[in-house]
């Protein structure tokens, strides 16, 4: 359908627009092709390529793979833009969630029980969220954790357990599934016993419970 046919065409991304108001499905092939390669085949790829669920072993080829998937998918979803579908009005975006959605679900079929746990733990965290800083020098000194300035924000994300014996219990359980633990469970300084582990996307998360005494307040930082 023409864009002039259309009852709101307010939202829809410019980048979209001469597509959506092509005269004929060839120009509008033509028109589509050229905004794929140009603006949205490098999203896919950073997307993709950065993504943990194509960084393990066989990624390369895995990696190419889900982006072929992703293009043809998105080319079909872009297409019914010349329809009655809901107007994109952020298509980078719209390309960026479609391309991590398809590496999670690479991520859920090459790796289920670790797919399992990050969701898990993402509505943990969505739920239940406190934010507090916590300098990467100091994390790396206490905790012997590798907070670099090249992971993703820089930050370890941290999950409040009911109780010790909660985490001595998850620990059990995750290492039996696969999970790589920094170290062992340990009780420190801040008065908690704590995990650390690397997520499928290279981020950070710290379990942990408070022991007797609650939270202690500040730790300062080696000098």
């Amino acid at each position: 359908m023409p864009l002039d046919s259309r009852e709101d065409t307010r939202t829809l991304d410019p980048l979209l627009v001469p597509f959506v108001s092509a005269a004929s499905d060839d120009d509008a092939r033509s028109l589509l092709s050229d905004v794929m390669s140009r603006d949205l085949v490098p999203i896919v790829r950073q997307v993709v390529r950065g993504h943990a669920a194509t960084r393990d072993v066989d990624g390369a080829a895995d990696g190419e793979d889900v982006e072929h998937s992703v293009l043809l998918r998105l080319t079909h979803q872009l297409w019914r833009q010349r329809g009655d579908d809901e107007p994109i009005a952020n298509v980078a975006a719209y390309v960026a969630r479609t391309a991590s959605n398809a590496c999670y679900e690479q991520l859920r079929e090459r790796r289920p029980q670790r797919a399992r746990l990050h969701a898990r733990l993402r509505y943990v965290f969505r739920h239940h969220a406190t934010l507090a800083l916590w300098e990467r020098r100091h994390i790396g000194a206490h905790a012997h954790v590798p907070v670099t300035g090249d992971a993703p924000a820089g930050v370890a994300i941290a999950v409040r357990l009911d109780s010790v014996a909660a985490i001595d219990s998850a620990y059990d359980e995750l290492i039996g599934k696969g999970v790589a633990f920094v170290n062992p469970p340990a009780d420190y300084p801040w008065n908690a016993r704590c995990l650390y582990f690397t997520g499928p996307d290279g981020e950070v998360w710290e379990l942990y419970a408070w022991l007797p005494g609650g939270a202690p307040g500040k730790i300062d930082a080696p000098t």
